[in-house]
């Protein structure tokens, strides 16, 4: 096990196993240049669904290439973003969603839903959680 996130980015970095990553509502600069950070370490591909125009202009102030990346231009309410970025997944476009500017009740609603088509085929129901 890692007793420490240094050893675990050494893990993810040493085994060269790429995934896609979703970023809802990516016009959002923190969550945005995670992802970038993540993709120029070779460890992500990025779609970042969101305002296209918004996440051009942060993509050109990190000087990072937009055609690295799929864009999906989306202006709508926070809950059908999250929704978006799971059916990614669920479609097997995307790995992993990762949350933007949005409220985490919208993305966790998005990820949690009940309805078995709207979910990844591999994943189950959450029944009981405890931090």
């Amino acid at each position: 096990m890692f007793t420490n996130f240094k050893e675990l980015e050494a893990y993810v970095l040493s085994h060269k196993n790429k995934k896609r990553i979703v970023l809802a509502n990516a016009h959002d600069e923190p969550a945005l240049s995670a992802v970038v950070n993540a993709h120029r370490r070779g460890v992500v591909d990025g779609t970042l669904l969101g305002k296209k125009d918004e996440i051009l202009a942060l993509l050109q102030e990190m000087n990072e290439d937009p055609a690295e990346y799929e864009i999906v231009d989306f202006d709508g309410p926070e809950l059908d973003a999250a929704k978006a970025a799971v059916e990614l997944v669920r479609q097997g476009k995307a790995d992993i969603p990762m949350k933007g500017i949005l409220q985490t009740s919208s993305f966790a609603k998005a990820i949690l839903n009940r309805d078995p088509r709207q979910r990844p085929p591999s994943c189950e129901p959450v029944r009981h959680f405890r931090v």
